[in-house]
């Protein structure tokens, strides 16, 4: 015990003494003593020496991204709990940022088949008929042809192989007539034809060669009435002209040769309204005028671009017994007409561009007693409009892109007493709105794609009373979409492409109580879904 009190004291002792050597300098003390009190006084600088040092190498090591030598102090603790922190910022502000007003998609879209391995698919063309979906798509076996489903892969299969002896038919123009299948194909002998199929392989036949040989008609514009399937082709005699089928070969023939000689009449719109048919066609002396038939007698209904000059009729649509459509004249230009059928009754119905200029209506959709179409009047841009088929009653919903900046208003579809569609605004970009036919009432849905960039719906279809359709925003890119008609209820469906990429939802049909659509994932390309 007494040798451990001395130890303290002489330790005690000797600090005392280096105290005082360093404040008196060491000059005048004995040679022996200021010897050891110089080595304390050196050894002391050395530590301090290496404390700075080593502070510097730590300064140093922070410059080139290297950990210091920090002692386990609260210091170093703090520095690894802002490291986490901060770590942790990165991680959740995208999450929390991005998906603040997106809602993580509810619904699963499954995939059919791979009809192309290694390859897309690419099926087109879906249409319903006999609860049965029939398309055609891409195989590496077959070609592009007609294939049917109910849904699952084990019921899809091939319809027929059209195409022998050459990769595809490509059918085209997909249409139901009489709970039968008619579209344009060709077989590799007789060029792109018209074939109708009942769904069987023996069923699914050449109606008629029109262009004979390896030429082909191109059969298309396919319209019912009377029972009776209208459609225009061409073969090397006539030109393109209007022909009809009861689907027999004695039945499908020319309705009248509109336009003599090969050049043909090129007749198009062809648009029902009560008891006739009315479209849009040429020949050498009116030009390219309104006409109308009955099924057997074709006449001109009127001269609109009086002489051999083009009023060129577009966008034929029925309002009850009057037809509504776009025409040419040199004194309006491309103005907004209506005919009930008679020479004196076809009249424009109002000059919405004033003068020669035109307003070009397009995108005609019929909405209780009113057409909604897309038009210019010279100062606001392509905008939304509508008529009753009168000139009182034609006028600018809304200039949904204020100024002469244009929303190009297209893609309806009507929902719970609205119409939906898409339309461009400065601010927020190509989105999805509504309207009632009142200016008030015409408003943007949802902004999806925040800010001016665009989501562009498109493929709107009804489905399970909401609207379902394609849109892009930042988050998913572009996938499925829903809509109950309220910006809180406009949300994703399906994120069918998980990889950060767009599947890029095309030909959304309708199939039963399903919704069945083309879509691209990383593994399988662009193949057949359904929701």
């Amino acid at each position: 015990m007494e040798d451990d009190e001395r130890t303290k004291i002489d330790d005690t002792n000797e600090n005392n003494d280096v105290t005082e050597i360093e404040e008196q300098g060491g000059d005048d003390i004995p040679s022996d003593e200021n010897k050891e009190s110089k080595g304390l006084i050196a050894q002391k600088k050395d530590m301090e020496k290496e404390k700075k040092e080593k502070e510097e190498r730590n300064k140093d090591a922070l410059y080139e991204h290297e950990i210091p030598e920090v002692p386990m102090t609260r210091t170093k603790l703090k520095i690894i709990a802002t490291a986490i922190f901060l770590i942790a910022l990165v991680i959740l502000i995208p999450t929390v940022f991005l998906n603040d007003s997106i809602a993580p998609p509810s619904e699963n879209a499954t995939l059919i088949r791979d009809f192309y391995i290694m390859g897309d698919g690419n099926p087109s063309n879906l249409i319903v008929m006999d609860n049965t979906l029939y398309f055609t798509v891409d195989h590496r076996n077959y070609g592009v042809e007609l294939w049917e489903t109910n849904g699952t892969e084990a019921e899809t299969a091939l319809v027929k192989d059209i195409n022998l002896n050459d990769p595809s038919a490509s059918p085209q123009r997909l249409f139901v007539y009489n709970d039968e299948l008619y579209f344009s194909a060709d077989d590799g002998v007789h060029g792109r034809e018209l074939w109708k199929s009942d769904g069987s392989e023996s069923g699914t036949v050449l109606l008629k060669d029109i262009n004979s040989g390896t030429s082909s008609s191109n059969p298309e514009e396919f319209t019912i009435f009377d029972n009776i399937l209208y459609f225009t082709a061409q073969n090397s005699t006539l030109g393109r002209e209007l022909w009809r089928t009861d689907g027999t070969e004695i039945g499908t023939y020319l309705v009248q040769d509109i336009s003599s000689g090969s050049s043909g009449s090129n007749p198009s719109s062809l648009t029902v309204m009560g008891e006739n048919i009315y479209f849009s066609a040429r020949n050498s002396t009116v030009g390219t005028e309104l006409w109308m038939t009955d099924g057997i007698d074709v006449e001109l209904i009127k001269d609109i671009q009086e002489g051999i000059y083009d009023s060129t009729p577009a966008n034929l649509i029925a309002l009850g017994d009057t037809l509504i459509f776009a025409a040419f004249n040199l004194s309006y230009g491309m103005e907004l007409w209506k005919s009930d059928g008679t020479t004196e009754g076809t009249v424009i119905i109002s000059d919405i561009n004033s003068g020669s200029s035109s307003s070009n209506p397009e995108e005609f959709f019929k909405y209780s007693d009113w057409i909604l179409f897309q038009a210019e009047d010279g100062t606001s841009g392509v905008e939304l409009w509508m008529t009753d088929g009168n000139d009182t009653g034609t006028s600018l919903v809304k200039d949904i892109n204020p100024g002469s900046k244009s929303s190009y208003p297209m893609n309806y579809i009507e929902y719970k007493n609205q119409v939906y569609f898409s339309a461009r605004q400065e601010e927020s970009g190509i989105e999805l709105w509504k309207t009632d036919g009142s200016e008030e009432n015409t408003v943007l849905v949802k902004d999806i794609n925040p800010g001016a960039e665009d989501s562009n719906p498109n493929y709107l279809v009804f489905f399970k009373n909401k609207i379902y359709f394609s849109a892009e925003e930042p988050t998913y890119n572009r996938e499925l979409w829903m809509s109950d008609g309220t910006t809180e209820g406009t949300t994703i469906s399906a994120d069918i492409n998980s990889q950060k990429r767009s599947s890029n939802p095309k030909y959304l049909t309708v199939f039963g109580d399903n919704l069945v659509f083309q879509a691209e994932i990383y593994d399988n390309g662009t193949e057949l879904f359904i929701l």
